[in-house]
């Protein structure tokens, strides 16, 4: 196995994307220039494999923490997932049908609604990204890693907590929250692909804006959060960069001597 300099992960909303959900042609070449410097460049998102993988193609990445932690692939390889069981999924549709809730499903490879609602493609605007198709019974038949609640109502947040204490909630976007399995989130991902890589002890760095790159930040030893990034990701971060607008990504890259 390659021996590193150094593991950098990018979240991509936010961050390696810009307002057009597309990648700059200088974080391309920033991306490029990591790897003949022999650092390692990886991915750590919310999103699905199939949503970003012609993302991983154009800036050469081809292995990522997908959902939040609960799909990891190195390479062509599955290393780690986890599925959300049925009766608990089945117990949120319940529970989001009576808060009049939107629900998308989504493993490594698929995504779809229970539901299309005028909210939801809203929501999926946001993103620059068509609402998934409709299939409100597909999870019994396909493994479900990612519940996508389509609320903009962030003060009833405490009631999902409370409800589902075997959950993490990530409200990334004012119309949505992710929701996993407690036991997941994109810092457990990291540890977990640390692991099986056995690089732990070369320096690690991280890249993010949202709520859920909290934990991503904490797991690393260099944590940076975006100038466009919340206020709960910048607060745990070593260092907070540009926006992702105005060349933040290549600013901290060069800021850790990393290009």
């Amino acid at each position: 196995m390659q021996e590193y300099k150094a593991i950098c992960f990018f979240d991509l909303d936010g961050t390696v994307l810009n307002e057009k959900s597309q990648v700059d042609n200088e974080v391309i070449t920033a991306i490029s220039q990591l790897k003949k410097n022999d650092v390692l460049p990886l991915i750590a998102t919310g999103r699905s494999i199939v949503e970003v993988e012609h993302i991983m193609k154009q800036i050469g990445i081809d292995s990522i923490v997908a959902l939040n932690g609960q799909f990891i692939q190195m390479q062509e390889k599955t290393i780690y997932e986890d599925a959300l069981p049925i009766s608990v999924i089945e117990r949120f549709i319940e529970f989001s049908n009576d808060l009049g809730m939107g629900m998308c499903f989504y493993n490594a490879h698929d995504y779809w609604a229970y539901q299309v609602t005028e909210n939801m493609k809203h929501a999926y605007q946001t993103i620059n990204a068509l609402p998934p198709r409709e299939a409100s019974d597909l999870y019994k038949e396909k493994a479900v890693h990612l519940l996508l609640a389509i609320t903009n109502e962030p003060e009833k947040d405490k009631l999902y907590h409370e409800a589902f204490p075997e959950l993490n909630f990530f409200r990334n976007q004012r119309y949505s929250i992710d929701i996993v399995s407690s036991e997941n989130d994109k810092g457990s991902g990291v540890n977990r692909l640390l692991d099986y890589l056995g690089h732990k002890d070369i320096p690690t760095f991280a890249f993010g804006d949202g709520a859920n790159d909290v934990p991503l930040l904490k797991a690393v030893t260099h944590g940076i959060a975006m100038g466009n990034g919340v206020e709960e990701t910048k607060a745990v971060a070593e260092y907070i960069t540009g926006k992702n607008t105005e060349g933040g990504l290549v600013q901290a890259l060069k800021h850790f001597d990393l290009l």
